[in-house]
């Protein structure tokens, strides 16, 4: 059974069409459906008039099919729902830029080369050591409050 509750708001990718309903690859590595009658408010005669293999998508779980797996909507997700998991999306995103750029400077200073200077070369070491800290610490505290992963706004 994959990690999901009824209400939840979900990104995915479209991967499938049928006649009958949209198949999304979520971000968790699951798979969901839409039912064709929860693409749109009005009626939906061509799947294709509103999605496309590739797009990415913000649904909502609304319950859960015999195998286990979401069925999702798209009409069932409201502007602000919407907008919430843009702005997280964004977040995450600045988080993961900002830990892959901490990365590389980390990496860097871990390759200056020093002359043989004892005091000076055991004060980087500590304010590597410290640095590392500082990020893991912020990491942490990023992945408590991200709501995507349950934590506090």
């Amino acid at each position: 059974m994959m990690d999901f509750s009824i209400g939840q708001i979900l990104q995915g990718e479209v991967v499938a069409i049928k006649p009958y309903g949209a198949f999304v690859r979520l971000a968790n590595g699951g798979i969901g459906m839409i039912h064709i009658s929860e693409i749109a408010t009005e009626y939906v005669s061509d799947i294709n008039s509103y999605l496309a293999v590739g797009e990415e998508v913000t649904v909502k779980v609304i319950g859960e099919n015999a195998e286990g797996k979401p069925n999702l909507s798209l009409k069932r997700v409201t502007k602000e729902e919407l907008e919430e998991a843009r702005f997280s999306r964004e977040v995450e995103e600045a988080r993961l830029a900002l830990e892959r750029k901490n990365d590389e400077i980390l990496a860097r200073l871990k390759r200056l080369k020093r002359p043989k200077v004892p005091q000076r070369e055991e004060t980087l070491r500590n304010w590597i050591a410290e640095a590392q800290h500082r990020l893991e610490q912020a990491r942490r505290e990023a992945d408590r409050r991200s709501p995507a992963r349950g934590g506090r706004r």
